[in-house]
């Protein structure tokens, strides 16, 4: 593999780690203030979006209700909203960048009473990002005199459901790829039952990532399903889909090592190097989860130093694990090749080919991403956000079908397992050779006088062997072992007798 292959999938899966997503935009919420309070909603909506608003006061007061709408084609608009007061009159303040429009201004004068609710709310009629403030204000002070509270329940809600415009698309799309990852397992057990005698160790790793994946997806998706219909994000749900997508990533590049040393293929056992690949992998799954958590509570466009700070051990932490994974790849293509295995060197070329594609595919798409959602202030393709965030989990899944169709079960499984019999290439020694040496010298230096003393009982035998054959006659001389009936003929050692 060249070393510009090797950087483009470096800089690919170094990116790989803001896939988490933020913290998802809810459309329902309930909320007690005190009166003379300004509320905010932002999300991002399609056309004809319903506001609307159930207002309850702890006390029978008189109100007035002020409902603005702002509107952008930019998705960050209002990430980091300032609210002034100039002359007793409320203000937001955003960067003039983005320029947001007054689509909407709504009052009315009622009375709030703790049973009753008030209703109150709009329609937008434009697609993009949209900031909703709703006031409400005493008219009477001396009514208000004490501590009333308002409750509120908002609900910004469009005609399929809660879901924002910018993450509507994730719940089909995290629905699809369920569906493939459960067909993929079924395939991949199909080709399981067929050649379950045949299996490679490589190959029950495949067999949880396959699992690993299709549950992340499904909690993904009935999270975002959950969250169109009843307008709420379950914690608890986001809480278990983010320790199994680290867990899923994890193992990914655990896979991604051992396949790149040559576990079952060009070797038997990882060896020494096995407690180091767990190890990274481990401080690895650490880092993701901090970084992850961090992302998964705080806002999508809102900036912040802990976000940074908490990903870069992650970031060094993968370089590392990258870097080692593409040494062993060329070290493992160079075994192959001096070795003259034609059948293995195949498959890691195939490999390696596949990585080097994958990186071309992730810089183009990185480049378009920064160019389009990144390096302008105003992120105006907004309904493109959710493929900037879903394109890593595509990838992953295009490269974990090219390694299912490679390492596949098959009756041809032999070829490509680690066999002392059939690769040149020699097994390495036991983890306990060393002791096994010491054991041997040890008892060589105890055994050594009960050596001498048998070579010396081994020599007079010898010696006591030879005089017999020199001195004693040979058997069919002595007339002892002649037969003692004369009327039949025998030979007897080698001697005939006659009569006469």
């Amino acid at each position: 593999m060249s070393n510009v292959g090797m950087f483009g999938v470096l800089v690919l899966l170094s990116y790989y780690f803001a896939f988490v997503a933020a913290v998802p935009e809810v459309g329902h919420w309930e909320v007690e203030v005190p009166v003379n309070t300004n509320l905010f909603f932002s999300k991002s909506v399609f056309e004809d979006t319903d506001i609307s608003f159930k207002i309850l006061c702890t006390k029978i007061i008189d109100v007035r209700l002020s409902l603005s709408v702002y509107w952008s084609e930019c998705a960050d608009a209002f990430a980091d909203v300032r609210e002034t007061f100039n002359n007793s009159k409320f203000m937001i303040e955003v960067s003039s960048d983005l320029k947001p429009d007054s689509i909407v201004k709504n009052e009315k004068q009622t009375t709030c009473t703790p049973n009753q609710p008030v209703l109150f709310g709009t329609k937008v009629s434009r697609a993009g990002t949209q900031m909703t403030i709703l006031s409400v204000n005493c008219i009477d002070p001396k009514n208000c005199a004490g501590i009333v509270d308002v409750h509120v329940t908002t609900d910004i809600r469009s005609s399929y459901g809660y879901l924002s415009a910018i993450e509507y698309p994730l719940r089909t799309f995290y629905g699809v790829l369920s569906l493939s990852y459960a067909l993929l397992g079924f395939l991949w057990l199909c080709f399981t039952v067929c050649h379950w005698k045949d299996l490679l160790r490589i190959q029950y790793y495949i067999s949880l990532m396959i699992f690993i994946g299709l549950i992340e997806h499904i909690t993904f998706y009935a999270l975002y399903e959950t969250l169109n219909r009843t307008g709420l994000t379950l914690k608890g749900a986001l809480v278990f889909a983010i320790v199994v997508s680290c867990l899923k990533r994890t193992l990914a590049r655990f896979l991604i090592l051992i396949v790149c040393v040559g576990y079952g293929i060009t070797k038997s056992r990882l060896g020494a190097a096995y407690r180091r690949i767990v190890w990274i992998c481990v401080i690895y799954l650490l880092c993701c989860l901090l970084d992850s958590f961090l992302r998964a509570f705080h806002p999508r466009f809102k900036p912040s130093l802990s976000i940074l700070l908490g990903g870069l051990p992650m970031i060094v932490v993968d370089l590392a694990i990258l870097w080692w994974s593409f040494s062993y790849l060329v070290s493992t293509l160079r075994e192959t090749r001096m070795r003259r295995n034609k059948v293995k060197h195949r498959l890691y070329r195939i490999f390696s080919t596949l990585l080097i594609g994958v990186s071309v595919v992730s810089v183009i798409c990185m480049g378009v991403s920064v160019f389009l959602l990144h390096w302008k202030p105003c992120t105006r393709a907004w309904r493109y956000i959710w493929f900037d965030e879903t394109f890593w989990q595509l990838l992953f899944f295009a490269v974990l079908f090219a390694i299912v169709i490679l390492w596949r079960p098959s009756s041809t499984n032999r070829l490509y397992a680690r066999s002392a019999f059939l690769d040149p290439d020699v097994e390495p020694p036991p983890e306990d050779l060393e002791e096994r040496l010491l054991d041997v010298i040890v008892s060589g230096i105890n055994d050594d006088e009960q050596g001498r003393k048998n070579s010396k009982t081994a020599a007079t035998e010898d010696e006591a062997l030879r005089w017999a054959e020199e001195n004693i006659p040979s058997s069919h001389d002595n007339p002892a072992f002649s037969d003692d009936k004369p009327n039949q003929g025998n030979v007897s050692s080698g001697v005939q007798f006659k009569m006469d």
